[in-house]
Protein backbone atom coordinates (compact mmCIF):
# COMPACT_ATOMS: atom_id res chain seq x y z
CA UNK A 1 0.00 0.00 0.00
CA UNK A 2 2.12 2.71 -1.42
CA UNK A 3 -0.46 5.61 -1.39
CA UNK A 4 -1.65 5.04 2.31
CA UNK A 5 1.20 6.87 4.76
CA UNK A 6 0.14 9.96 7.09
CA UNK A 7 4.04 11.17 7.70
CA UNK A 8 5.51 13.92 6.55
CA UNK A 9 8.19 16.67 6.83
CA UNK A 10 7.26 19.22 9.63
CA UNK A 11 9.09 21.57 6.46
CA UNK A 12 6.50 20.43 4.30
CA UNK A 13 2.94 20.51 6.40
CA UNK A 14 1.87 24.18 7.34
CA UNK A 15 -2.18 24.64 7.84
CA UNK A 16 -1.99 26.24 4.62
CA UNK A 17 -0.70 23.29 3.19
CA UNK A 18 -1.95 20.36 4.87
CA UNK A 19 -5.14 20.03 2.68
CA UNK A 20 -3.01 19.87 -1.02
CA UNK A 21 -0.80 17.31 0.94
CA UNK A 22 -3.53 15.15 1.67
CA UNK A 23 -5.01 15.79 -1.67
CA UNK A 24 -2.30 12.94 -2.98
CA UNK A 25 -3.24 10.06 -0.51
CA UNK A 26 -5.50 6.96 -1.32
CA UNK A 27 -8.22 7.74 1.23
CA UNK A 28 -8.80 4.19 2.66
CA UNK A 29 -5.94 2.26 1.01
CA UNK A 30 -4.37 1.53 4.20
CA UNK A 31 -7.49 0.51 5.92
CA UNK A 32 -8.17 -1.95 3.46
CA UNK A 33 -4.78 -3.04 3.19
CA UNK A 34 -5.29 -4.33 6.71
CA UNK A 35 -8.76 -5.46 6.15
CA UNK A 36 -7.20 -7.79 3.61
CA UNK A 37 -4.35 -9.30 5.78
CA UNK A 38 -3.80 -11.98 6.71
CA UNK A 39 -0.54 -14.61 8.50
CA UNK A 40 0.34 -15.56 5.37
CA UNK A 41 -0.86 -12.50 3.77
CA UNK A 42 1.63 -9.87 4.91
CA UNK A 43 0.47 -6.07 3.93
CA UNK A 44 3.34 -3.90 3.68
CA UNK A 45 1.82 -0.01 4.10
CA UNK A 46 3.91 3.00 3.69
CA UNK A 47 4.41 5.52 6.25
CA UNK A 48 5.16 8.54 3.89
CA UNK A 49 2.37 10.24 2.55
CA UNK A 50 2.06 10.64 -1.13
CA UNK A 51 3.00 14.13 -0.88
CA UNK A 52 6.36 13.83 0.78
CA UNK A 53 7.34 10.76 -1.05
CA UNK A 54 5.70 8.68 -3.84
CA UNK A 55 6.65 5.40 -3.19
CA UNK A 56 4.73 4.10 -6.77
CA UNK A 57 7.65 6.20 -8.78
CA UNK A 58 11.13 5.28 -9.88
CA UNK A 59 13.96 6.81 -7.37
CA UNK A 60 15.14 8.97 -10.46
CA UNK A 61 12.08 10.40 -11.21
CA UNK A 62 12.89 13.62 -9.74
CA UNK A 63 11.47 17.10 -11.03
CA UNK A 64 13.96 19.63 -11.75
CA UNK A 65 11.70 22.41 -11.27
CA UNK A 66 11.70 20.83 -7.44
CA UNK A 67 14.73 19.28 -6.88
CA UNK A 68 18.00 21.18 -7.52
CA UNK A 69 20.68 18.99 -9.40
CA UNK A 70 18.70 16.65 -10.61
CA UNK A 71 20.09 14.88 -13.28
CA UNK A 72 19.64 11.39 -12.62
CA UNK A 73 18.57 9.59 -16.32
CA UNK A 74 14.95 8.57 -16.27
CA UNK A 75 13.15 6.14 -18.02
CA UNK A 76 10.27 7.52 -20.68
CA UNK A 77 7.62 5.91 -19.65
CA UNK A 78 7.95 8.16 -16.49
CA UNK A 79 8.73 11.59 -18.07
CA UNK A 80 5.21 12.54 -18.11
CA UNK A 81 4.47 12.22 -15.02
CA UNK A 82 7.82 14.11 -13.82
CA UNK A 83 6.73 16.78 -15.97
CA UNK A 84 3.39 17.03 -14.66
CA UNK A 85 4.63 17.71 -11.35
CA UNK A 86 3.92 14.43 -10.01
CA UNK A 87 7.46 12.76 -9.61
CA UNK A 88 9.07 10.71 -7.15
CA UNK A 89 8.41 13.69 -4.35
CA UNK A 90 5.60 15.57 -6.18
CA UNK A 91 5.74 19.38 -6.82
CA UNK A 92 2.33 19.50 -7.30
CA UNK A 93 -1.61 18.84 -5.29
CA UNK A 94 -4.12 17.26 -6.54
CA UNK A 95 -5.57 20.32 -8.12
CA UNK A 96 -1.99 21.26 -9.23
CA UNK A 97 -1.22 23.96 -6.25
CA UNK A 98 2.36 24.02 -4.83
CA UNK A 99 3.41 21.81 -2.51
CA UNK A 100 6.72 23.55 -1.29
CA UNK A 101 7.39 27.19 -1.07
CA UNK A 102 10.87 27.10 -2.22
CA UNK A 103 12.87 24.37 -4.01
CA UNK A 104 14.70 21.64 -2.41
CA UNK A 105 18.63 21.58 -1.98
CA UNK A 106 20.34 17.97 -3.38
CA UNK A 107 20.73 17.08 0.67
CA UNK A 108 17.24 17.61 1.18
CA UNK A 109 15.28 15.40 -1.67
CA UNK A 110 18.47 13.06 -1.01
CA UNK A 111 17.23 12.59 2.68
CA UNK A 112 13.67 12.18 1.69
CA UNK A 113 14.65 9.32 -0.72
CA UNK A 114 16.86 7.87 1.84
CA UNK A 115 14.01 8.12 4.70
CA UNK A 116 10.99 6.94 3.08
CA UNK A 117 11.96 5.18 -0.66
CA UNK A 118 14.72 3.07 -0.37
CA UNK A 119 13.81 1.60 2.67
CA UNK A 120 10.05 0.47 1.39
CA UNK A 121 11.57 -0.98 -1.50
CA UNK A 122 14.52 -3.13 0.28
CA UNK A 123 11.76 -4.16 2.64
CA UNK A 124 9.50 -5.25 -0.18
CA UNK A 125 11.57 -6.95 -1.95
CA UNK A 126 13.10 -8.58 1.20
CA UNK A 127 9.70 -9.91 1.48
CA UNK A 128 8.85 -11.61 -1.68
CA UNK A 129 12.42 -13.17 -1.57
CA UNK A 130 10.89 -14.63 1.22
CA UNK A 131 7.46 -15.03 0.31
CA UNK A 132 9.79 -16.86 -2.85
CA UNK A 133 11.13 -19.33 -0.70
CA UNK A 134 8.84 -21.10 0.67
CA UNK A 135 5.74 -20.57 -2.02
CA UNK A 136 5.91 -21.59 -6.04
CA UNK A 137 3.71 -19.08 -7.36
CA UNK A 138 3.42 -15.59 -5.49
CA UNK A 139 1.08 -12.34 -6.38
CA UNK A 140 1.80 -8.99 -5.37
CA UNK A 141 -0.91 -7.42 -4.93
CA UNK A 142 -0.46 -3.20 -5.24
CA UNK A 143 -3.30 -1.97 -3.41
CA UNK A 144 -4.39 1.91 -4.51
CA UNK A 145 -7.71 3.62 -4.02
CA UNK A 146 -9.28 6.45 -6.98
CA UNK A 147 -11.57 8.95 -6.98
CA UNK A 148 -15.08 8.03 -9.01
CA UNK A 149 -14.41 11.37 -11.07
CA UNK A 150 -11.09 11.27 -12.58
CA UNK A 151 -9.27 14.64 -13.27
CA UNK A 152 -8.66 13.77 -16.85
CA UNK A 153 -10.94 10.91 -17.40
CA UNK A 154 -10.28 8.16 -19.87
CA UNK A 155 -11.37 9.01 -23.51
CA UNK A 156 -12.84 5.45 -24.67
CA UNK A 157 -15.83 3.65 -24.76
CA UNK A 158 -15.41 2.11 -21.82
CA UNK A 159 -16.27 5.55 -19.25
CA UNK A 160 -18.43 7.94 -21.32
CA UNK A 161 -17.45 11.30 -21.73
CA UNK A 162 -20.97 12.58 -19.86
CA UNK A 163 -20.59 10.27 -16.71
CA UNK A 164 -17.07 10.31 -16.24
CA UNK A 165 -17.53 7.91 -13.47
CA UNK A 166 -15.31 4.96 -12.95
CA UNK A 167 -16.51 1.50 -12.03
CA UNK A 168 -16.07 -0.02 -8.45
CA UNK A 169 -12.75 -1.61 -9.32
CA UNK A 170 -9.46 -0.99 -11.95
CA UNK A 171 -7.19 -3.96 -12.16
CA UNK A 172 -4.02 -3.62 -14.03
CA UNK A 173 -1.36 -5.79 -15.04
CA UNK A 174 0.21 -3.94 -18.08
CA UNK A 175 -2.09 -4.87 -20.56
CA UNK A 176 -1.12 -8.66 -19.75
CA UNK A 177 2.42 -8.15 -19.45
CA UNK A 178 2.43 -8.76 -15.22
CA UNK A 179 -0.36 -11.54 -14.28
CA UNK A 180 -0.97 -14.63 -16.06
CA UNK A 181 -4.36 -15.09 -17.96
CA UNK A 182 -5.11 -17.87 -15.70
CA UNK A 183 -5.50 -15.33 -12.85
CA UNK A 184 -6.85 -13.18 -14.86
CA UNK A 185 -9.81 -15.83 -15.25
CA UNK A 186 -10.05 -15.67 -11.74
CA UNK A 187 -10.21 -12.15 -10.72
CA UNK A 188 -12.59 -12.07 -13.80
CA UNK A 189 -14.89 -15.47 -12.06
CA UNK A 190 -14.60 -13.96 -8.80
CA UNK A 191 -16.25 -10.78 -9.97
CA UNK A 192 -19.22 -12.05 -11.90
CA UNK A 193 -20.31 -12.97 -8.57
CA UNK A 194 -20.30 -9.90 -7.13
CA UNK A 195 -22.81 -7.33 -7.76
CA UNK A 196 -19.85 -4.89 -8.35
CA UNK A 197 -18.60 -3.19 -12.08
CA UNK A 198 -14.62 -3.74 -12.87
CA UNK A 199 -12.44 -2.85 -15.53
CA UNK A 200 -9.38 -3.91 -16.35
CA UNK A 201 -6.38 -1.38 -17.36
CA UNK A 202 -8.48 1.28 -18.19
CA UNK A 203 -7.16 4.11 -17.07
CA UNK A 204 -4.88 2.16 -14.99
CA UNK A 205 -2.78 -0.32 -15.72
CA UNK A 206 -0.07 0.02 -13.16
CA UNK A 207 2.58 2.16 -12.34
CA UNK A 208 6.21 1.63 -11.37
CA UNK A 209 5.58 -1.03 -8.52
CA UNK A 210 3.83 -2.79 -11.24
CA UNK A 211 6.51 -2.68 -13.17
CA UNK A 212 9.39 -3.21 -11.83
CA UNK A 213 8.28 -6.23 -9.57
CA UNK A 214 6.47 -7.79 -12.18
CA UNK A 215 8.61 -7.50 -16.00
CA UNK A 216 11.67 -9.19 -15.09
CA UNK A 217 14.82 -8.61 -17.10
CA UNK A 218 18.18 -10.26 -17.77
CA UNK A 219 19.97 -7.55 -16.14
CA UNK A 220 18.39 -7.72 -12.80
CA UNK A 221 18.69 -11.12 -11.16
CA UNK A 222 17.88 -9.41 -7.47
CA UNK A 223 14.41 -10.18 -8.11
CA UNK A 224 12.07 -13.11 -7.52
CA UNK A 225 9.84 -14.01 -10.48
CA UNK A 226 6.40 -13.03 -9.10
CA UNK A 227 3.41 -11.86 -10.51
CA UNK A 228 2.00 -8.38 -9.74
CA UNK A 229 -1.39 -7.03 -9.71
CA UNK A 230 -2.56 -3.47 -9.42
CA UNK A 231 -5.96 -2.73 -7.56
CA UNK A 232 -7.77 0.57 -7.58
CA UNK A 233 -10.64 0.60 -5.17
CA UNK A 234 -13.24 3.64 -5.82
CA UNK A 235 -13.34 5.64 -3.01
CA UNK A 236 -17.36 5.81 -3.42
CA UNK A 237 -17.61 2.66 -1.81
CA UNK A 238 -16.77 3.22 1.57
CA UNK A 239 -16.53 7.24 1.54
CA UNK A 240 -18.27 9.75 3.00
CA UNK A 241 -19.68 12.69 0.53
CA UNK A 242 -19.27 15.35 3.63
CA UNK A 243 -16.29 13.49 5.65
CA UNK A 244 -13.40 16.20 5.79
CA UNK A 245 -10.47 16.32 8.32
CA UNK A 246 -9.45 18.91 10.57
CA UNK A 247 -5.66 19.94 10.34
CA UNK A 248 -5.44 21.25 14.03
CA UNK A 249 -7.05 17.78 15.18
CA UNK A 250 -4.74 15.97 13.01
CA UNK A 251 -1.64 17.84 15.05
CA UNK A 252 0.05 15.35 17.27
Amino acid sequence: VPHGGWQYPKSLVTADNFKRCISLTDTGSSELGIMLAESHFPVLIASCGRAACDLNRPHCALDGILCAEANMPLPVVFKPYVAAGYGVIPRLSADKKPLHKRMLDKAQWQSILERWHKPYHQKLADLLRRAQMHNKNVVLIDLHSMPDNPVHPSHTKLFSAASRHLPDFVFGNLHGATLTQNNVDRVDAMMKQTGYSWHWNTPYAGGFITRHYGLHSKEDNTRPPVEVLQLEVNRRLYTAVNATLDYDRMRP
